[in-house]
């Protein structure tokens, strides 16, 4: 029987106050476990609180003498999957709202300039098409800064970039989409 199997027993038997040296024992060594897989510390860190929570909660299911280690990675390992999952369903809802706000953009300028409407709309299918060829970071990128609105040292936070290094970026990426519908427009095709 190891040292963890005597805390846990202990806390199954009642002191719960035990679980706290489990979790001050691996607190670290989890957190750089998450880390490595979760770019941003601060979700790292919630990945961990909720580990330990459900770590916690289903303490009963622990087999003694198995490695506590493994069993704790192992929801470790769950929570981040449930924590990807979820970013997954956020970034599909983001591209949909992406999608609403071209949509929006595309009315505001057919109502404002109606003989400019025709234009307008090839316009902004070519710049569909344009964006449509981009990578997916590029594309997040652009959905960061021009659906959700984020300020650029917001997205550098995220990014782990400077304010000045996304603004270079995204200058990039306007020049690029904008040589892309121009070239569309005159009929060349791009990819």
């Amino acid at each position: 029987m190891t040292n963890d199997d005597a805390t846990v027993g202990q806390v199954l038997a009642g002191d719960i106050d035990q679980f706290r040296a489990l979790v001050a024992h691996y607190h670290q060594p989890l957190y750089y476990y998450i880390a490595r897989r979760i770019s941003r510390s601060d979700e790292a860190e919630d990945i961990v609180q909720q580990a330990f929570l459900v770590a916690y909660e289903h303490l009963e299911s622990y087999e003694i003498g198995k490695s506590f280690r493994h069993w704790l990675w192992g929801i470790a390992r769950n929570c981040c999957h449930r924590h990807w999952r979820r970013q997954e369903r956020e970034a599909r809802l983001n591209n949909r709202l992406m999608d609403m706000k071209r949509a929006e953009l595309t009315l505001r300028r057919l109502d404002s300039e109606p003989d400019q409407s025709d234009n307008d709309a090839e316009r902004m299918g070519a710049m569909q098409e344009c964006i449509g060829q981009l990578r997916d970071k590029q594309r997040d990128l652009l959905d960061m800064r021009y659906a959700q609105g984020l300020p650029l040292q917001r997205m550098g936070e995220i990014l782990n970039k400077s304010a000045s290094a996304v603004r270079l970026v995204l200058f990039r990426l306007r020049q690029r989409l904008r040589t892309c519908v121009e070239l569309r427009l005159s009929g060349i095709e791009t990819s």
